[in-house]
């Protein structure tokens, strides 16, 4: 039922709903109760504790919950920049305050998720979702440090560039070139390598070799895997590509 919850409220756009939804399914997976399973696995049968649908949901909430905090606190911080031109004091103390309560917001919704996820790769079997597991830390500890300050947006880097590394590792290993969880892995990766590290040409060219090696492989893209991989492989391209970072 909290499956179905969530998707309710996804419909509804009523996102910090759907995660409060989606965070309920996960802990009752991670207790091991019967409510909301789908179904059951036998004891020689290995299985994630997410299906891949749940573990989608998870994914979406999760993004959709924090992305209107992360764009309030781009557009907070451009107005603060203006009013420290123009000397308005009052102004920036009120604007400052009112970022801050969001970066609390934005914080907790991260570390929420980064609890839980460390639990469900302890607990689950199977390399495609232990490598979604460790991307979505790497995603979430590189928004993490866009929040923090000194020291701890220096850990949170390391320890998003860390769990990049664990999926990267893992994806090389067992899933295809194509496997659309892959793909984003470097995706992301190249993000975090051009906008934290501030190596543009380092980011385009690990993007270029896994557009150009996945390229190859475009016509063994499994039918139900193509549209993502595709819409990946073309946000891979426009990294390699560099329209959006030219080097300074």
């Amino acid at each position: 039922m909290a499956a179905f919850l969530a998707e309710l409220a996804e419909a509804a756009g009523r996102f910090d709903d759907m995660r409060g939804h989606v965070k309920c399914l996960v802990e009752q997976r991670l207790r091991g109760d019967e409510e909301g399973c789908q179904e059951r696995p036998t004891e020689r049968q290995p299985t994630p504790m997410l299906s891949e649908r749940e573990r989608n949901l998870l994914s979406a909430a999760y993004k959709a919950s924090l992305a209107p905090r992360r764009s309030a606190l781009k557009a907070i911080s451009k107005i603060i920049c203006k009013e420290e031109n123009e000397g308005n004091l009052d102004k920036i103390t009120c604007a400052t305050k009112y970022s801050m309560s969001l970066k609390a917001e934005a914080e907790g919704i991260c570390c929420e998720l980064l609890g839980m996820v460390q639990q469900l790769v302890l607990q689950t079997e199977g390399s495609e979702h232990i490598v979604f597991y460790h991307k979505m830390q790497g995603d979430y500890y590189r928004h993490l440090s866009e929040i923090l300050e000194g020291t701890a947006k220096i850990k949170a880097v390391k320890l998003s560039r860390w769990k990049y590394d664990q999926a990267e590792i893992l994806a090389e290993r067992d899933l295809e070139i194509t496997n659309p969880i892959r793909l984003a892995v470097v995706l992301n990766y190249s993000i975090l390598i051009a906008e934290l590290d501030d190596d543009h040409r380092a980011a385009r060219r690990k993007a270029r070799r896994t557009y150009d090696a996945a390229l190859q492989q475009l016509d063994y893209i499994p039918e139900d895997k193509y549209k993502d991989a595709t819409l990946i492989l073309q946000l891979l391209r426009d990294v390699a590509q560099e329209p959006l970072w030219a080097d300074p």
